[in-house]
C-alpha cells in the first residue's frame, strides 16, 4: 500500500487518500479469510486505484476472499469476478459477472463484409456457441484457453467468413448491474 514513506507522520496530517490507504491497511494486517470493504478507492488518485486492484487480485488468488461494495461501479471492473446485488436489503442475484459458462471465454467477432445469416455461419463452426449474431460482428462462447480461441479463428477462416476482428470481451459491472435490475421494482420483478 506504500505506506511505509509515511510511519513518521501522524494520521491528521496524511491526505484523504493516504488515510484511506491505512485504513485498508489495518483492515490486511491480520491476513483475514474474507474481508468485507466499503468503497475502498475512494479518495485514491488514479495509479493507487490501479495498485489496490492488483492487491486485490493478488489475495484472492491467494485464497481470500474480498466483498466489496460500491456505488462506483466501474472502480471494481479492474479485479470483481461476481456480483451480488442487494436492493432494500434483499439480495436480488448473484452471478458471476460476464455471464459466461464455467471453463468459457467470450470472444466478439467483427465481420469484415455484412452476413446475411450469420448465426447459420458460425453455428457450423465447431467450439463456438454463439450468444447474439449480427450482420456486421458476434458475441460467441469458446473453450477458456489460448488453444482453443486459436483454432476457433482458424476453423473461421478455414469456412470461409471474412474477420475483420476477434477480441475476447468482458461485459463491464455496469451492463450486468443494469441487466439484473432491468424490470425490477424494489418488491421484485415488475408485473
Amino acid at each position: 500500500l506504500d505506506l511505509a514513506s509515511l510511519t513518521s507522520r501522524r494520521a491528521a496530517e496524511l491526505s484523504r487518500g493516504q488515510r484511506q490507504r491505512v485504513a485498508i491497511g489495518q483492515a490486511l494486517i491480520h491476513n483475514p479469510r474474507v474481508l468485507m470493504l466499503d468503497e475502498p478507492a475512494s479518495g485514491l488518485d488514479p495509479e493507487a486505484r490501479h495498485a489496490l486492484a492488483l492487491l486485490f487480485k493478488r489475495l484472492s488468488a491467494d485464497g481470500m476472499t474480498l466483498l466489496v461494495s460500491s456505488h462506483i461501479l466501474a472502480e471494481l471492473d479492474e479485479y470483481s469476478t461476481d456480483m451480488l446485488v442487494m436492493r432494500g436489503g434483499r439480495l436480488l442475484e448473484s452471478k458471476p459477472i460476464a455471464g459466461t459458462a464455467p471453463n468459457a471465454r467470450r470472444v466478439r467477432i467483427g465481420f469484415a463484409r455484412e452476413t446475411t445469416d450469420p448465426a447459420g455461419a458460425l453455428g457450423g463452426i465447431t467450439g463456438l456457441r454463439v450468444i447474439e449474431a449480427g450482420a456486421r460482428d458476434a458475441l460467441v462462447e469458446v473453450a477458456d484457453s489460448d488453444d482453443a480461441q486459436g483454432e476457433a479463428l482458424r476453423a473461421l477462416v478455414l469456412a470461409g467468413i471474412a474477420v475483420s476482428s476477434f477480441a475476447p470481451e468482458r461485459e463491464n459491472l455496469h451492463e450486468s448491474y443494469l441487466r439484473t435490475v432491468a424490470g425490477r421494482s424494489p418488491q421484485g420483478p415488475a408485473q
